[in-house]
């Protein structure tokens, strides 16, 4: 059975983690994927992206969609072995 609300949590920490790291606002990646603030928030909630809204994130981020697919897998699987963070919105 697919684990989709995880791999939205994932998504979604991964996501502010990087735009953190990169001192980059909401609204900053909002403007550079075509997309809104809300949005974002949504997302780094563990609300489920389009895959186009992802790979545009993704570019906003610096990375390919690939990139920020391997890195949420490796979120994954650091969570189901013990490893917890959680994103605040902001």
């Amino acid at each position: 059975m697919p684990r989709s609300p995880d791999t939205q949590r994932a998504l979604g920490e991964v996501i502010f983690e990087r735009r953190n790291e990169l001192d980059l606002s909401q609204e900053d990646v909002a403007l550079a994927a075509d997309s809104t603030q809300g949005r974002i928030s949504q997302i780094e909630a563990g609300h489920n992206p389009s895959f186009g809204l992802a790979r545009r994130i993704a570019r906003a981020l610096g990375w390919s969609s690939v990139e920020l697919l391997r890195r949420v897998e490796e979120r994954e699987l650091k969570k189901g072995s013990g490893g917890d963070s959680s994103p605040s919105n902001g």
